[in-house]
């Protein structure tokens, strides 16, 4: 989507570069963006650290100088989810159990209403990483998704036994108390912002090699149809070298 030159439609545009600190003379160029998935658990306390780092050094390329990008940069956007492993168990479970769709929703409006050209995605926990797949795919446009990591692992610090959170699930029908409260204490220690990440390039790959070589930004846009996944190992590619140069 360009924003064309009605001065309604281009008032608030030009108030969100000048807030971002992007050169409002950019808001007719292609929308570039990064989204992240957000909730009540701990899988998603490194997300937004992530996103806006990523953020940051994309406003750092965009602009009309040497070298940088002409592009409009918008501002982050989150989706909400729910906890498998706060809920489990619980009525409140439910709402863990639809929150693929409702990631997909949420981007599918924010990606079409927005009409981003290429877009980075950070997600966590289960269920938002597939529906926000789902939306990418859907809105055919390049992307890149990056996991923000599992849950790093605990220790029991009386025994040495390694520990995450199915042990404190397998100690619920354990009569002492205090044994129950020392695992849920050192099951899930930090946050997946602790280990390292994995990251993956929605991209076509060339036709003379499985490298991503003729990737300059953004990929070549994928030609896979929506909801198609048949076709997706033809050019869903590891590319870390795309990602150095952001």
């Amino acid at each position: 989507m360009l924003i064309d030159r009605h001065p309604g439609r281009s008032s608030q545009t030009i108030g969100i570069a000048r807030e971002l600190g992007t050169d409002p003379e950019l808001i007719h160029e292609p929308s570039v963006g990064v989204v992240g998935t957000k909730g009540d658990s701990q899988c998603y306390l490194g997300v937004m650290a992530k996103v806006e780092a990523i953020h940051d050094r994309l406003k750092s390329r965009v602009g009309k100088g040497p070298g940088q990008l002409k592009l409009r940069l918008v501002q982050p956007e989150y989706t909400i989810a729910t906890s498998d492993g706060i809920r489990n168990g619980t009525r409140e479970m439910r709402y863990s159990l639809i929150g693929r769709e409702v990631t997909n929703e949420a981007l599918c409006e924010h990606l079409s209403a927005t009409g981003l050209a290429g877009t980075i995605a950070v997600v966590a926990c289960d269920k938002p990483p597939v529906g926000t797949l789902a939306a990418l795919l859907e809105h055919n446009q390049p992307a890149i998704i990056m996991s923000d990591g599992p849950i790093h692992p605990g220790t029991d610090p009386k025994t040495g036994e390694a520990l995450d959170i199915v042990s404190a699930y397998q100690v619920a029908g354990n009569p002492d108390p205090e044994l129950r409260l020392r695992i849920a204490c050192h099951a899930c220690p930090a946050s997946a912002a602790a280990v390292a990440c994995s990251l993956i390039t929605l991209c076509r790959r060339s036709s003379a090699s499985s490298a991503c070589s003729r990737c300059t930004w953004w990929p070549r846009r994928p030609t896979i149809r929506a909801g198609s996944m048949s076709s997706l190992p033809n050019w869903w590619t590891f590319s870390p070298s795309l990602w150095r140069r952001i």
